[in-house]
């Protein structure tokens, strides 16, 4: 798992994810956010899957304090109540991700012996740490779902018939937040998953994920993970969790 700051560098290698882009959603927010901008940027290979601090939000507010934005005027607002309505679905999948489906995640995710029990531990904490402070980590399970299946249903009412969300022909950060958040869970490896069947049941926003995914991730789902080297630029970085906590 990765996370993503800027850097000031003349020297970067650019590699381009021709699959899903992160199990993190904040990640393929960032991303996809970068692809829109037409911001180049970078991905060292990771495959450790520690949860990293969901800072695209504060990235993201900073890029557009450096004049890079993807709303107008006129959707700014609304864009961003639909992000923030896309924020509480990323709890329904910490939930379910590092509690409901928490066996299956430490055994995909973390080496086995001493130091990948004590490694999930430490991970586990601290996501439940978050979802206590967001008040949902002694949830019951219906409930979390009942209430992401309702934020599925807004989002699907908001987008209706239109090919992004205010039918703009750009992408918005109302899109980009949905999608990233929406393919997560259409596409996230959970052995239990029933927020991501009722996602599926949606076939407008089934077809704005393969909308988005044609565009920005054109083998996303279909192929294995390749990497394209690039020519050096100026470069949002995307760090490693054990670079980020160092």
């Amino acid at each position: 798992m990765r996370h993503a700051t800027v850097v000031d560098s003349d020297e970067a290698t650019v590699f381009d994810a021709l699959t899903h882009a992160h199990d993190s959603p904040y990640c393929v927010k960032l991303e996809l956010f970068c692809r829109v901008a037409g911001i180049p940027y970078y991905k060292p290979l990771w495959t450790r899957p520690e949860v990293v601090p969901p800072r695209s939000k504060e990235i993201i507010d900073q890029l557009e304090r450096d004049g890079v934005t993807i709303d107008s005027d006129a959707v700014e607002r609304e864009a961003r109540r639909i992000s923030v309505a896309c924020d509480e679905l990323y709890f329904a999948m910490l939930y379910s991700t590092w509690n409901v489906n928490w066996r299956g995640t430490r055994a995909r995710y973390f080496d086995k012996g001493l130091r990948g029990c004590l490694r999930s531990r430490r991970a586990r904490r601290r996501v439940l740490k978050a979802l206590r402070d967001h008040g949902i980590v002694n949830a019951q399970p219906d409930d979390v779902v009942r209430d992401a299946k309702r934020l599925v249903d807004d989002l699907a009412t908001a987008l209706g018939d239109h090919q992004t969300f205010f039918d703009t022909p750009k992408l918005t950060t109302a899109d980009v937040s949905a999608y990233a958040m929406l393919d997560c869970f259409a596409y996230g490896d959970l052995d239990h998953n029933p927020v991501g069947d009722y996602v599926k049941t949606k076939p407008t926003l089934m077809a704005f994920l393969a909308r988005v995914a044609n565009q920005y991730f054109p083998t996303a789902h279909r192929a294995p993970r390749q990497h394209l080297h690039l020519k050096p630029v100026k470069a949002v970085r995307i760090r490693t969790w054990e670079e980020y906590y160092s």
